[in-house]
């Protein structure tokens, strides 16, 4: 068998560079929780919610949020805001406590509410059925303990 004409070559050699370069594309674009802040869903009753982001983050999204994450770390570690450990320190907790306050809130029950946390901010997703429950749900989160913001994200769904 004998080599094959320049020309097919050249394809080849395309055809290859056009394939890394699309798996690097779809590589880049996938996203992730890259800095393992919690998300969880608290409340799950309108089917036709949507997707919802969460801390769900490209690689150059998370690269450009690190800077971010450093000087807020840095900043509260330099006034004393926080302890030794990290602003992030109580974020598994914090979210564990407003996932279960907005489960135990009756007039949260008809909902889709996702909770992610992040320096003791809390962001809350999703939707819910009438915009009345917007400030019950962002009251709810608030009145956790260590809870230092609220991030309404919420959207009232379509019946």
């Amino acid at each position: 068998m004998g080599k094959l004409p320049m020309s097919i070559h050249k394809i080849f050699r395309l055809m290859a560079a056009a394939l890394i370069l699309l798996a690097a594309t779809v590589q880049a674009e996938e996203r992730k929780n890259w800095y393992d802040d919690p998300f969880e869903q608290a409340t799950d009753t309108i089917p036709q919610c949507g997707e919802v982001k969460g801390p769900l983050r490209t690689k150059e999204e998370a690269l450009a949020d690190a800077h971010h994450r450093i000087e807020r770390g840095n900043s509260c570690a330099l006034d004393g805001r926080c302890e030794p450990g990290g602003p992030y320190k109580h974020d598994h907790e914090i979210n564990k406590g407003v996932v279960q306050a907005i489960k135990a809130a009756p007039q949260l029950q008809r909902s889709s509410i996702w909770v992610s946390t992040g320096h003791k901010w809390v962001t809350l997703e999703g939707c819910i059925a009438e915009e009345s429950q917007r400030g019950n749900a962002v009251e709810t989160a608030r009145r956790v303990p260590m809870v230092e913001f609220v991030i309404d994200k919420l959207q009232t769904s379509a019946r």
